[in-house]
């Protein structure tokens, strides 16, 4: 199992939907760029959906998150990873599973597949895939 693809809008640098959807290696993956090109947000942005370290946010944490440069403001925001799951380590009968977290002023919402779903659900089929909690 490895990130097949992540896809970010709104997400502190990434006002605009970007998509990275060229296949990440099954080994180890290298990002590069010049100072401010969004390689630290973008990791954010992984552990945004797949870790546990934003359960808890306070409303001045939320603003944070979402994008706040020049133009129209922020409301939601949003973080997509695809996973590869030609292995079936998450029990879903598909070659690649979609984990989608939308983040907003208030609130959050996660998508499985383009499913609703819940936190705990979703960190029950990464913990059975063996992601560490």
């Amino acid at each position: 199992m490895h990130i097949k693809q992540v896809i970010i809008r709104g997400f502190k640098t990434y006002k605009e939907q970007t998509s990275l959807d060229e296949d990440f290696s099954p080994g180890t993956n290298i990002v590069v760029g010049f100072n401010g090109a969004g390689k630290s947000n973008f990791f954010q942005a992984i552990l945004f959906v797949l870790s546990d370290q934003y359960s808890s946010l306070r409303a001045e944490t939320r603003k944070a998150l979402l994008h706040e440069g020049a133009g129209q403001a922020v409301l939601t925001a949003f973080v997509e990873v695809i996973l590869d799951n030609s292995d079936r380590r998450i029990p879903i009968d598909s070659e690649q599973v979609s984990i989608r977290r939308h983040i907003g002023v208030k609130k959050d919402d996660w998508l499985l597949d383009g499913r609703h779903s819940t936190k705990a659900e979703i960190f029950g089929l990464l913990e059975g895939a063996g992601f560490a909690k």
